[in-house]
Formats: C-alpha cells, sequence, structure tokens
C-alpha cells in the first residue's frame, strides 16, 4: 500500500513540473485573444504559426512537442521563404523555440537565416596565378661548403684525489 501510495505520490508531482511560458491563441490581422500559459515537459517548445494569405494575417501561438516541430519547420523553406510564395501572397511558417519564456512574442516573419556562401571553384589562372607554376623547375639547390672550425686541444687538469701520472700517460 505505502508502494503504491509514494508511486502515486511521485506521478503528480512530475505532472505538475513545467517546462516554461508560451503565449496561447490566434489572432486574424491582430484581432484575437493570447494568453501566457504554463507548458509541461511533454510539449516543451513554444511555437508560432504565421499564416499569410492574399494580405490576411493568421497568426497561431502554442505549446508543442519539440519533435513535433522539426516536420512543420523543415517546410519553411519551400512553404515560406521560397520566391514562389513570396510571389502568390500565400506563406506557411513555422517557428518553434524553448530557449526562454514567452520566446514565441513575435508576429511577423523573421528574415531566413544566413545561409554560409558557397564559391565555386577558381579555373581562371590568368586572374588567380598558380603560387608554383607546373611549367616552372625550383631553382637546383647548391650545397655550402664551408670550413670546420680548428681543433683547439683541451689541456685538462686531474682531480686532487687522483695520483699524478706523467703527461704521456693516458687517463684511465
Amino acid at each position: 500500500m505505502l508502494v503504491i501510495y509514494v508511486a502515486l505520490c511521485f506521478h503528480l508531482a512530475v505532472q505538475r513540473v513545467q517546462a516554461g511560458e508560451c503565449y496561447d491563441g490566434t489572432s486574424t490581422d491582430a484581432v484575437g485573444n493570447m494568453t501566457v500559459v504554463s507548458c509541461d515537459f511533454s510539449r516543451e517548445s513554444c511555437m508560432t504559426k504565421i499564416e499569410l494569405n492574399h494580405g490576411v494575417t493568421i497568426l497561431t501561438r502554442q505549446c508543442l512537442q519539440t519533435k513535433a516541430c522539426g516536420p512543420n519547420i523543415a517546410n519553411n523553406q519551400q512553404q515560406c521563404y521560397s520566391e514562389n510564395a513570396i510571389n502568390n501572397q500565400v506563406q506557411l511558417c513555422y517557428f518553434c523555440c524553448n530557449d526562454a519564456n514567452l520566446c514565441n512574442d513575435f508576429a511577423t516573419i523573421p528574415p531566413l537565416p544566413i545561409q554560409p556562401t558557397v564559391f565555386p571553384p577558381i579555373t581562371d589562372t590568368t586572374i588567380f596565378p598558380p603560387f608554383f607554376p607546373e611549367t616552372t623547375t625550383p631553382p637546383p639547390v647548391v650545397a655550402e661548403t664551408t670550413t670546420p672550425p680548428p681543433v683547439v686541444a683541451e689541456t685538462t687538469t686531474p682531480p686532487p684525489w687522483l695520483p699524478k701520472r706523467p703527461l704521456s700517460h693516458q687517463w684511465l
């Protein structure tokens, strides 16, 4: 019985833990109802959906599972930022965040994130000649001739604890 009571208390405590706060609601052309809601851990991200349809803006905000954000955001390149969507005046854009409370507080489509620029390889060598052209050979390596320094005989004094020997004998 005690185990069931502890498990039930733990379950209720986990359910009451919240991930953060998000704006929640829907508006059309800035007319609507937005409230602040506390999201639980099963819906830990704040989502903003912006629909532009021939001048009418429908804004939807809510708590959402982070894994549900991915498929929606993946379509932004074509449905939100593409030239076709912009020219047809029909854009459907999804944005998710979970880095701060009330992070879904914007109502306009943010600019497309800057993409890295990929430059084509340079093939015109008249503009940028190669550093080491293939048609030239490197200069020959010339060995330097130097005279070694003269060898000077060293004279050493034996330590005082060794017996003195004549200079004609080698030290052992």
